[in-house]
């Protein structure tokens, strides 16, 4: 990685960090044993194109019954119901808490600044367009395999095929993550659901018993049923700009954005969410290569207000550039960052629970007259083009 790509890759995660490290713990709900049983509840999300509700027969005749030292989880919304060992700690997921449910168990160690406890996890991951199991957990594994490392040499998860609660899936014990994850991917009445488990028993000696219970009680009586929520699903199909002779469409199905660049432009093998083009402004401060590139991130919203997520996330600011905006109608603030070797020009950009980030460069009159109508060309086509979908999971 060149010098320069370090340094933008500083810049970018501060922009990242800056959203990230403001989330608190996750807060867990409580749960009591058998026989009550604990509804999910789902609000309905924004535009375009719903999801059908399907009628079902009572849960209470389909899902398991609690034994001792078990308890039943229901989620009519969501279309699943299972058993798990009562004393874990169940919680909704803090970004997502109408489709991810957590079980948590009691740390490794609680006295230690870092430890690790067991955490199963249940998530609804909306519709599956079309995809069987296989299908998704082979589409997943290709998103994700930038960002979590599976494009190493070496490294390729090895899949199983299984059955889950009468329903063909597929586990791969190897998913990265903090610590060494299992995932379980299942399409059912044509719906994404993912089970993910860390540690995996074999990785933490101490946790190893807890896990494996933990993930045998919720596998062993996983019950499906067609969901009943009235949510929206918006898709790229229904957003996203039509490319033209002079344009290229970008879509990032996990960001759940889309946008124009120009045409002579594409992603940077080196970051993948970074769109670079125009001629190699040479060596220049000890950077090998400098080009005109966009980079847009994005992160969770959570506890901040959107007027806080509006701040510019850096002191190192041309205070003259501060300008409150919208982008594609979503509330917006654009600034120069002059923190780093030559200037450039960012934006925050806040739409529902998320924050999206830009960043433009060289946007430096001074010392790259001649890439500043190449990165205004990029700023300005993305900038009016991008659309916002809801992200594939």
């Amino acid at each position: 990685m060149t010098k320069a790509n370090r340094w933008f890759a500083m810049f970018f995660n501060l922009l990242l960090f800056a959203g990230c490290s403001a989330q608190p713990p996750v807060e867990q709900a409580t749960a009591t044993p058998a026989p009550p049983v604990t509804v999910a509840t789902a609000t309905p999300a924004q535009p375009v194109a719903a999801a059908t509700a399907t009628a079902l027969p009572d849960p209470s005749a389909l899902c398991p019954t609690a034994t001792e030292g078990t308890t039943l989880y229901v989620s009519v919304e969501n279309g699943f119901c299972f058993l798990y060992p009562t004393h874990l700690m169940l919680g909704a997921d803090q970004f997502r808490p109408d489709e991810v449910v957590h079980l948590v168990g009691e740390p490794a160690d609680p006295n230690a600044l870092e430890t690790v406890a067991v955490n199963l996890t249940v998530a609804y991951n909306g519709p599956a367009d079309g995809l069987d199991s296989a299908q998704y957990a082979n589409t997943w594994l290709d998103l994700n395999a930038q960002g979590m490392g599976f494009n190493a040499p070496g490294i390729e998860p090895q899949q199983e095929s299984t059955t889950i609660g009468g329903q063909p899936g597929v586990l791969i014990n190897d998913l990265p993550a903090m610590f060494p994850q299992r995932g379980l991917f299942l399409v059912v009445n044509g719906v994404k659901y993912l089970i993910t488990l860390q540690p995996r028993p074999e990785a933490i000696a101490e946790l190893a018993e807890e896990a494996t219970q933990a993930w045998d009680t919720v596998t062993a009586s996983l019950t499906f049923f067609p969901p009943q929520n009235e949510r929206t699903v918006v898709r790229p199909a229904d957003v996203c700009p039509t490319a033209t002779a002079d344009s290229t469409l970008w879509v990032n199905l996990l960001g759940g954005y889309c946008l124009l660049h120009p045409a002579t432009f594409a992603p940077d093998p080196t970051f993948p969410s970074t769109i670079v083009g125009g001629p190699d402004l040479g060596a220049v401060e000890g950077f090998e290569h400098v080009r005109s590139s966009l980079g847009v991130g994005y992160y969770e919203l959570g506890d901040q207000t959107p007027e806080q997520a509006l701040r510019p996330v850096s002191e190192q600011i041309d205070p003259n550039s501060v300008m409150a905006t919208t982008i594609n109608g979503y509330p917006a603030v654009v600034y120069d960052f002059i923190g780093g070797p030559w200037r450039q020009r960012s934006a925050q950009i806040v739409v529902d629970d998320l924050v999206y980030t830009f960043v433009a460069q060289p946007w430096d009159v001074e010392k790259f007259p001649q890439a500043l109508p190449d990165v205004e060309r990029l700023w300005n086509m993305a900038s009016e083009s991008i659309a916002f979908f809801d992200p594939w999971r």
